[in-house]
Formats: structure tokens, sequence, C-alpha cells
């Protein structure tokens, strides 16, 4: 599967990143994976750096994640 990344710098304070890909299906959510679990736990670990993040449905089909990250 292609997936495409993208970051940027606005003002020189942060970073906003995304990553798109074109699979189908419902979009990610966060879940709480158990240590067992060998995947699941990309969307916690954004949410626990990011300033902002969110997922949107992608023009054509599949999804992109996007995060901003903010110096402090």
């Amino acid at each position: 599967m292609r997936r495409i990344v993208r970051a940027r710098t606005d003002d020189g304070d942060g970073v906003w990143l995304a990553v798109r890909d074109r699979a189908a299906g419902p979009l990610p959510r966060v879940r709480c994976a158990v240590p067992t679990d060998e995947s699941g736990r990309g969307l916690a670990l954004v949410e626990a750096v990011a300033d902002e993040w969110g997922v949107e449905s992608a023009p054509g089909g599949g999804k992109t994640v996007w995060c901003e990250l903010r110096c402090r």
C-alpha cells in the first residue's frame, strides 16, 4: 500500500505532519493495546505527544492522519 507523508513548518515554533493512505474501511481510532498486542499503539503515541491531531477521510478514498507538534 502506498502512503504519502507530508511535513511543514509554519512560523518556526513547530511542525505539522500528515500521513495519507488509500486503504478502505472505517477511520482509525485510539485504542488501548494490551502488552501482548503486536499493533494498535500508533494513534495512542500520536495523542500522547501531539499538541493537536486528527483523522480525516481523504478525497477519493482512504484517510489522512495529521498532527501538530509545537516547540515549548
